[in-house]
């Protein structure tokens, strides 16, 4: 996913205003992914029982950074 979002980006060389918020979109799910995967792991390995929760305050923070730019 994160290459497809690179590869995305071109939009921005090409002035695709659709192009740009896809590839964010899917880098965003890359975020939410790889957060998403660390916190099962953490609950999973050492029985941390906040490392479940705490993924979903890390994903609105950094969902809600491009809003926060618009």
């Amino acid at each position: 996913m994160p290459f497809l979002s690179w590869a995305q980006r071109a939009g921005r060389e090409l002035g695709s205003r659709s192009a740009v918020p896809d590839s964010e979109q899917t880098l965003l799910c890359t975020y939410l992914s790889g957060v998403l995967l660390a916190g099962l792991l953490l609950n999973s390995l050492f029985g941390l029982s906040w490392a479940d929760p705490t993924p979903a305050l890390v994903i609105s923070a950094v969902a809600a950074a491009p809003v926060a730019r618009l």
